[in-house]
């Protein structure tokens, strides 16, 4: 290699805002009900300047490329930017918002049954750290999430239940995506 390694980092702040609101609504019909709806705002940022200062070269001495091999091996030149002196950079200063909205329902159908079930749905836009490229963007139709489970008292006492949930799980998405 040219060098040991050149890699340097001159900023790399990363920041995040929440805000959530939720109310709840209790009703009694078929049993009790305890209906719960929210959004929530999840902001976050990252200002970056990190990478290879330079162009990387590796020299791969008696190994083939792709099954062809030069006299001596090959070499390989790493720079992703279109000026050579730059060598591979990643930077920026981007900021993406998550939206979150969810409903659910705890109904307690008698004293030994309770059934809960939902939806939530995320709608995500992260910008690229590159204007020429897109970004990567979920509406909220993209992530929808059901879910459903049941609570069941054996015995009635509160000492044994059987009990099971399905449900469909979405991970915000993180600023390592396009920074990767």
């Amino acid at each position: 290699t040219s060098i040991p390694t050149n890699n340097k980092v001159v900023r790399d702040q990363q920041t995040r805002a929440f805000a959530q609101a939720d109310a709840t609504l209790y009703a009694n019909f078929a049993g009790q009900h305890q209906f719960k709806m929210g959004v929530q705002f999840d902001r976050v940022g990252n200002n970056v300047l990190r990478g290879n200062a330079r162009p990387v070269v590796r020299i791969r001495w008696n190994t083939p490329l792709s099954g062809v091999r030069g006299k001596y091996g090959y070499y390989e030149v790493r720079s992703n930017d279109v000026d050579p002196s730059k060598g591979i950079i990643t930077e920026g200063n981007i900021h993406t918002n998550n939206v979150g909205l969810f409903i659910q329902d705890q109904w307690t159908v008698n004293p030994k049954l309770t059934i809960n079930y939902g939806l939530r749905t995320d709608q995500t836009n992260i910008p690229s750290y590159r204007e020429e490229n897109s970004g990567i963007k979920f509406s909220f139709a993209d992530k929808m999430s059901p879910r459903v489970g049941f609570a069941y008292d054996l015995k009635g006492d509160g000492r044994f239940k059987a009990y099971g949930s399905w449900g469909v799980f979405y991970d915000i998405e993180k600023l390592e995506m396009p920074l990767g």
